[in-house]
C-alpha cells in the first residue's frame, strides 16, 4: 500500500499542470479527487497520530489549553479514542479549506484551490501528523490575512487562539509579524496606503538582513524560554529516522527558486499575493542561515523542522493567493515540487 499511496502522490501532483489551461480543471479536480478519496481510505495512522490516538482521553496531556479542550469534547462525544481524534482531523481540515474565504474567487477556481490546499504539504503534515502546531499555523495565517483586509480585532483573537493551540505560536508570532512590520515601514511605506515607495532591491536586502537577524534572535533568546529552549535545539544526530534539517531545505529552496521565477516582479500594491510572498522570502532566509548554522553546530534541526512547516502553511496561503491573481505557473511548479516530498509520502503511506 505505501508503494501505491506514493505513485498517486507523484501522479496527483505531476497532473496539476493541466490546470494551466482552464478547459482541464474540470478533469484535474475529478481526477485529484477520486485520488486522494482512494488515500485516505487505505491509509495507515503513521507518525505521531498514534500518540494522538494514545491520549486523546487525557485532558492534560499537553500543555496546550485549546487542543485539550478540543480533544476533551471530542472523547466526550465520542467515548473511542481514535474516533475523537477523527473528528479533531476533520475540525483541522475544515480549518484548512476556510483559508479560501480570504480570497475572491469563482466557484471552479474555489475547488481548485481546495484541490492545492489538500495536495500541499501544510494539510497533508498537518492533518496527518503534527495536529496542534497546524492549528497555530493557520490560525497565525488568518492572522495575517486579518492585517492585509485591516481587520484588526480578528488579526488579535486568531493570534491568540494560535498560542494556545501550540508552543510554537509564540516563535512564528514574534517573527511573522516583527518582519511583517518592517516590510510594511521599509519596502510599503504604510499596509494602509497601496503605494510602494522603495525598490525591489531593498526587499531582497530586507528579508535578508531580518533572516540574519532572526537566526541571532533564535540563538540568544530561544534557549532561555523554558518550553523551547530544549525542544528547538534538538539534534537529528544518531536519529536514522530523521532527516538532518539543512539537507531538507535543498529542494525547497530549488522549489523556492523556480516559483519565483514564473511570478516575475513584484507588483505595487499590497495584497494577499504580494505580502505573503514577502512573508514567505522572508522564512526562506530565515531557513537558509538557520541551516548553514545547524550544518556547523549539529543544532537545530528539530526548529527547522518547526519553521519549514510553518513556511509549507505560508506558502499554501500565497498559492491560493496565485490563483486568485491568475498566476498559476508557479503555484504548479510548487505543486511538482511537492511531487517528490518524501516526508509526506512516508507520513501518508508509511516507510517503504
Amino acid at each position: 500500500m505505501a508503494l501505491l499511496i506514493r505513485i498517486l502522490w507523484v501522479l496527483q501532483h505531476f497532473f496539476s499542470v493541466v490546470t494551466l489551461s482552464k478547459k482541464y480543471w474540470r478533469h484535474f479536480i475529478i481526477f485529484s479527487i477520486l485520488i486522494f478519496v482512494f488515500i485516505y481510505i487505505i491509509k495507515p495512522d503513521t507518525a505521531d497520530i498514534p500518540v494522538y490516538v494514545q491520549v486523546v482521553n487525557n485532558p492534560h496531556a499537553f500543555l496546550e489549553p485549546a487542543y485539550n479542550l478540543l480533544a476533551s469534547i471530542a472523547f466526550f462525544l465520542t467515548q473511542n479514542n481514535r474516533f475523537a481524534v477523527f473528528i479533531i482531523q476533520v475540525v483541522l481540515s475544515l480549518l484548512f479549506v476556510s483559508v479560501l474565504r480570504y480570497y475572491k474567487l469563482s466557484s471552479i477556481e474555489y475547488i481548485v484551490g481546495l484541490i492545492f490546499i489538500i495536495s500541499g504539504l501544510a494539510f497533508s503534515l498537518g492533518v496527518n501528523n503534527g495536529l496542534r502546531q497546524a492549528f497555530s499555523s493557520v490560525f497565525i495565517l488568518f492572522s495575517l490575512l486579518a492585517l492585509i483586509c485591516k481587520k484588526r480585532f480578528s488579526m488579535l483573537l486568531y493570534a491568540i487562539l494560535s498560542i494556545f493551540f501550540h508552543k510554537s505560536g509564540f516563535l512564528f508570532l514574534f517573527l511573522t509579524f516583527s518582519v511583517a512590520l518592517l516590510i510594511k515601514r521599509m519596502y510599503f511605506g504604510d499596509i494602509y496606503r497601496q503605494k510602494m515607495t522603495l525598490s525591489s532591491s531593498l526587499l531582497y536586502s530586507v528579508m535578508v538582513l531580518s533572516g540574519i537577524i532572526g537566526v541571532i534572535l533564535m540563538m540568544l533568546i530561544i534557549p532561555k524560554i523554558p518550553f523551547l529552549g530544549g525542544y528547538f535545539q534538538k539534534s537529528y544526530i544518531g536519529l536514522g529516522s530523521r532527516v538532518a534539517g539543512y539537507i531538507k531545505i535543498i529542494p525547497i529552496f530549488f522549489i523556492f527558486i523556480v516559483s519565483e521565477i514564473f511570478w516575475g516582479k513584484y507588483c505595487k500594491i499590497i495584497t494577499n499575493f504580494s505580502f505573503l510572498r514577502m512573508i514567505r522570502g522572508f522564512y526562506i532566509v530565515f531557513l537558509l542561515a538557520l541551516s548553514a548554522f545547524s550544518y556547523i553546530s549539529g543544532f537545530f534541526d528539530e526548529a527547522i523542522a518547526r519553521i519549514l512547516y510553518f513556511y509549507y502553511v505560508i506558502e499554501m496561503g500565497l498559492v491560493l493567493a496565485a490563483i486568485e491573481e491568475k498566476k498559476l505557473l508557479g503555484s504548479v511548479s510548487i505543486s511538482i515540487g511537492y511531487a517528490f516530498a518524501i516526508n509526506a509520502m512516508n507520513i501518508l503511506g508509511g516507510p517503504l
